[in-house]
């Protein structure tokens, strides 16, 4: 039984329905709807485990102030990507780094920290090289592919652990 990636639940446009340097628009709303349900998922556990704020008013802000950052670093990330493969014609990991710097530095500016941007834009950009590197070679990388596991995951229990599965080649089943 193939394992079915969580992205491929959300109905709607996925980021790689289309090649790199098409529809950039698209990418970046897509990049927007995972960077608002982290943000509310970050901001949800912030709210009621570390800040716990009182009042509508004062809980709504923590939400705008923890998820509007998160959104920014995804459409940052999706619009420099997508524009630079677009403009430089090339689909390389060249795109991918300029697009993990630009956010890394939207990062930094949203913590209204130089060194957080530093740091952040460094690791994007080794984050995103890496991901568009394998992407190249053909290995699966945080989730871009369904893959199948062996054991040990969540839907396991309804996997066929027999040593011969239903119908193998050169085995019967037994009539009695």
């Amino acid at each position: 039984m193939a394992r079915i990636n969580w992205i491929d639940r959300i109905p709607g446009y996925h980021y790689y329905d289309t090649p790199e340097g098409e529809d950039c628009l698209k990418k970046v709303i897509f990049m927007n709807k995972m960077g608002l349900f982290f943000g509310i998922s970050a901001a949800t556990l912030d709210v009621i485990a570390y800040s716990k704020p009182v009042g509508f008013a004062n809980i709504a802000s923590r939400y705008v102030m923890i998820s509007w950052p998160i959104m920014a670093v995804g459409s940052t990330f999706a619009a420099v990507t997508c524009l630079s493969t677009s403009l430089r014609g090339k689909d390389d990991t060249y795109n991918y780094s300029l697009g993990g710097f630009a956010a890394g530095c939207v990062a930094g500016a949203a913590m209204r920290s130089g060194t957080f941007g530093t740091s952040a834009a460094v690791i994007f950009t080794i984050m995103a090289y890496t991901k568009k590197h394998c992407e190249e070679l053909g290995v699966p990388l945080m989730g871009t592919e369904k893959r199948s596991y062996d054991f040990g995951g969540f839907w396991s229990n309804r996997w066929d652990w027999s040593l011969i599965g239903e119908g193998e080649k050169g085995w019967r089943k037994s009539e009695n």
